[in-house]
């Protein structure tokens, strides 16, 4: 993901100008988050991993709510793998607003997880790591930037999951 060149900018904007439209290009934050940029070396130095370490960033959202819904799942999920592929580490990139809570469901998961908060850190754990398991949200652009494979999760609330439920089955 690279910004257009300016020539392809002109192109697009004379084509909506043709129409009567102004047009201007804005980007997407995310590419310039830094989030291609991490030192995965420097990560693993500082929390004392090897390269033989295998390291999986966990993003469970920044929301009260998607992080209460996933952090269940995804400490399943977890579970669940750790069984199949054997022994890894966790890191788990979080924000101010729900570290608590994260760290809390954290402490049971596998891999003896390691909370972070910074947006450096957090690059950092992406090129580190092997795999990523996230929210589904903004952070998915920041991974595939970063090159890293992920799993992307999402759970309705329930009231929104009973209620899709119940048209659903009038579609049957």
């Amino acid at each position: 993901m690279v910004r257009p060149s300016d020539d392809v900018i002109a192109v697009r904007a004379a084509y909506f100008e043709r129409v009567g439209l102004s047009c201007r290009y804005v980007g997407h934050p995310v590419l310039e988050s830094g989030a291609d940029r991490g030192d995965g070396s420097r990560f693993r130095a500082a929390h004392g991993l090897t390269e033989k370490d295998a390291l999986i960033t966990v993003l469970p959202g920044s929301r009260v709510g998607e992080v209460r819904r996933l952090l269940p799942i995804f400490g399943s999920t977890l579970n669940h793998l750790e069984g199949v592929i054997g022994p890894f580490r966790v890191v788990v990139p979080t924000v101010a607003t729900v570290a608590a809570a994260v760290a809390a469901a954290a402490a049971a998961w596998p891999g003896n997880p390691i909370i972070v908060q910074q947006p450096e850190e957090k690059y950092d754990a992406f090129a580190a790591s092997r795999a990523a398991l996230a929210a589904s949200g903004s952070v998915a652009l920041e991974l595939a930037l970063a090159r890293l494979p992920m799993v992307v999760g999402y759970r309705l609330n329930p009231l929104t999951e009973a209620l899709l439920d119940r048209v659903s089955r009038y579609d049957r």
